[in-house]
């Protein structure tokens, strides 16, 4: 059983990680289509759901440290 942070933890960072290598390849390439706009929504994703396991872990904390 993993923690669920470190689910958000990895997921945040991956997500920051594919939208650097995103902004970097447009930088040494004019090219933007279809996998570059794939890329960037899919870095935007990543976090996102990374961010919402963090948000309701620290909810579900905070309940349980309620009832306690």
């Amino acid at each position: 059983q993993t923690n669920p942070l470190w689910t958000a933890f990895v997921l945040l960072n991956l997500g920051n990680i594919l939208r650097v290598i995103g902004q970097t390849l447009l930088d040494f390439t004019s090219f933007v289509g279809f996998w570059w706009l794939l890329l960037v929504s899919s870095s935007g994703q990543v976090s996102s759901f990374g961010r919402t396991i963090c948000g309701t872990t620290s909810l579900l904390d905070a309940e349980l440290l309620r009832k306690a």
